[in-house]
């Protein structure tokens, strides 16, 4: 129950926006049909449309050859005869009823003649009685209406596969998140169970767990910026192969044609048509895999960058829809003529499409890899202006056809999200935090800001904080909850540019180097990894990615105290032993739990002797201290951890002074826990979480005893 809920929350904007389609009855095919052939040889009005069916709503005999045809082509097939007379009435706007179009038929039946037979025939001249009808003209009607119509049928059909697409990518991400929450131990036990076969763990090893090429995901690969994981390309691969398919397929032309005198005209139409409808639905996806509040995210346990993975991926079709029915109706109107292309391009609904078509290749551009890493909150703000010009250009411009309530559906996601937001913000209100510098040379400050009760900060949570005392206190930044007393939350930041940049050089400026600062917090975001129920825990971060990593081990080690939980290795690399200053306290509080063994890897440990601003983390008595010589170096790094002030409190953490070797670590532990089930989890530099990333799928498909999972906690986009 709980399931079909979600699934129906997930799809129903998508689902309200088709709403207002359904399949082009025959009848609508069979009227046009006979319109068109009781019209091809004779007037019946002076004044008739070729789309309308006034004439014949209002004549007589129009009336009864039109009911004439309808019976006679549904002779033997009554479905098909009560499908024209609705679809006849229909057309006449209810003004006119079964029994008057059975009257007309045998009206017909009494006085209907050949136009052979009409003494001093005039096509120009409205004749008096009932017509025959021409079949080769009523096929040629009837093809022509049914060709189109079944295109957007078809168009309408295939929207609604790729929303069923995207349905089962999201259903079965969360039956398998649903799973491991909700029967860890059985999904643990499922998984032991089908490691013994080969398919499954180089299922594992080669497409579930790695990166896409060269091992690059988190790091950035050139111009392309950041590559999906190796699943998430082949998803949006089959994605983007069933959009071009639908864009190409399918299509029948009809000559002769009732409404195009050409082939490129009626190509023209048919293309424009099919693309149009489909950019419609893939807007919506956009729009939905766009969203910071968004279901999915809860139901599936996707990260958000998964998220905007899949949203940079549908957003690309949809604009490269956009520009095929552009171009395609673009030839359609050139075909017709050149007067038709200038009474078009003065219509609102044609400027308005050009609107939104512009934007949306604007966005193509600037959202490319190296401008938002050129400046993200440039990208950002241009991007959402861009995106208003978009959905309001697309809205105004269909609901001239009737099919805008994609674009409230996309709108509607859009006021959704930004009313969450603000509420999330408005719940937690403005509060004064304060700020302290860690370190002036690393540019790391943390804030430190009391929160609501029911406020929830779970492990590997993420919030956005916004400055208000900055001059861009409209920014929003994501940082990692760190381990903090109760009743607060803390963030530790590595200043950048903007709002973080604006707060450091506060501090810096104040005798102190703290400062009382006004905040809101929005959050929190993101999904607990459910590492509890395994037996081993290992923990692999890097510089300022502790904060999440420290949150789950100290949360595992409380869990120990009370009952089973995982032993847990906690691996961390910085650069100097200074900036273990930053997370001393929780390092030592770690001493307490006997299933947490914390691991220090100090890459540049003669830097603590060599410079005297990271001296000052020593003792006084060797502050002056000058770097070891060569002879005396191992000696010189085996002392580092006793001249720390602290080093009585870190007794038990091991330090170990040099790179550490990610994939050599992980295969010394897996064969340490064989046999096993062992969580690995990451959150480092780009480089290192995919060298762990590589190590976990080839562990993961060499062990066939172990369980072994994967979490990556470092997002990027």
């Amino acid at each position: 129950m709980k399931l079909s809920i979600v699934l129906t929350l997930a799809t129903l904007p998508s689902a309200l926006a088709a709403s207002g389609y359904h399949r082009t009855p025959v009848g609508e095919y069979i009227s046009s049909g006979c319109k068109y052939a009781t019209e091809a040889k004779v007037t019946f009005c002076k004044k008739s449309n070729a789309k309308r069916f006034d004439c014949q709503c209002t004549n007589e005999n129009a009336l009864a050859s039109m009911a004439y045809c309808g019976y006679q082509e549904t002779e033997h097939s009554p479905d098909k005869r009560h499908s024209f007379e609705k679809s006849f009435i229909k057309s006449c706007k209810g003004n006119i009823t079964h029994d008057d179009i059975e009257a007309a038929y045998n009206r017909a039946l009494k006085k209907i003649v050949s136009v052979k037979d009409i003494p001093n025939f005039n096509k120009t001249v409205p004749v008096k009685v009932p017509v025959k009808y021409d079949h080769t003209a009523y096929v040629t009607g009837y093809r022509s209406r049914e060709s189109r119509s079944r295109n957007k049928d078809d168009a309408l059909e295939m929207s609604f596969v790729l929303l069923c697409f995207w349905g089962l990518v999201t259903v079965s991400s969360g039956l398998v998140h649903v799973s491991r929450r909700m029967a860890p131990t059985l999904w643990l036990s499922a998984n032991r169970s089908l490691n013994n076969i080969t398919l499954f763990r180089k299922l594992r090893q080669y497409v579930t767990i790695p990166a896409t090429h060269r091992g690059k995901h988190t790091e950035k690969y050139g111009y392309l910026g950041f590559l999906p994981t190796r699943l998430e390309s082949i998803i949006i691969f089959i994605f983007v192969t069933l959009s071009v398919v639908f864009h190409a397929v399918r299509y029948e032309f009809v000559f002769p044609n009732t409404s195009y005198k050409t082939r490129h005209a009626q190509m023209g139409r048919l293309v424009g048509d099919r693309s149009g409808m489909l950019a419609n639905c893939l807007f919506v996806l956009t729009w939905l895999f766009a969203s910071r509040n968004s279901i999915i995210l809860a139901f599936t346990g996707w990260k958000q960058s998964t998220m905007l993975t899949y949203h940079k991926a549908i957003a690309r079709t949809a604009i490269a829809s956009t520009l095929v029915h552009t171009i395609a109706m673009l030839v359609h109107t050139l075909d017709l003529g050149k007067d038709r292309y200038t009474s078009r391009s003065k219509t609102g609904w044609w400027r308005w499409g050009s609107v939104a078509t512009v934007a949306a290749c604007v966005i193509l551009i600037q959202a490319q890899a190296w401008f938002r890493m050129y400046s993200y909150e440039i990208f950002l703000y241009l991007h959402i202006l861009l995106a208003v010009f978009v959905l309001a250009g697309a809205w105004i411009h269909t609901a001239w056809f009737d099919d805008e309530q994609w674009y409230f559906a996309c709108a509607a996601l859009w006021c959704l999200d930004r009313f969450i937001r603000l509420a999330r913000m408005g719940y937690f209100g403005f509060r004064t935090a304060h700020a302290r510098v860690l370190s002036a040379e690393s540019g790391i400050f943390e804030v430190v800001v009391p929160k609501h009760k029911a406020w929830i900060a779970f492990p590997g949570a993420v919030a956005y904080v916004y400055f208000l005392g900055t001059p861009l206190f409209w920014q929003s930044h994501p940082f990692t909850i760190a381990p903090a007393e109760d009743g607060k939350l803390r963030f530790v930041i590595k200043a950048k540019r903007g709002a973080t940049a604006s707060i450091l050089r506060r501090l810096l400026a104040s005798p102190d180097q703290t400062a009382s600062i006004r905040i809101c917090v929005e959050g929190p975001y993101g999904n607990y990894a459910p590492i509890k129920n395994y037996d081993h825990l290992l923990i692999y971060a890097g510089g300022s990615g502790i904060p999440g990593p420290l949150c789950y081990a100290k949360h595992l080690g409380e869990l120990a105290l009370s009952s089973r939980a995982p032993f847990v290795k906690l691996y961390w690399v910085v650069r100097h032993a200074a900036d273990l200053d930053w997370y001393k306290d929780d390092l030592t509080a770690l001493a307490r739990y006997s299933n947490i063994q914390p691991i220090v890897y100090i890459t540049r440990p003669e830097s603590a002797l060599a410079t005297k601003a990271e001296a000052d983390s020593f003792s006084d008595d060797d502050s002056n201290e000058g770097p070891a010589s060569s002879p005396q170096k191992e000696n010189s790094l085996s002392e580092i951890t006793t001249r720390l002030p602290y080093s009585k409190q870190l007794a038990h953490v091991q330090f170990r002074y040099s790179r550490p070797d990610t994939a050599q670590l992980i295969a010394e532990d897996m064969a340490d826990f064989a046999g096993a089930s062992v969580a690995v989890m990451s959150c480092a530099s780009p480089n290192m979480v995919d060298d762990i990333r590589a190590a976990v799928a080839v562990a993961a498909g060499s062990h066939k005893s172990s369980t072994i999972d994967y979490y990556e906690e470092l997002q990027v986009w």
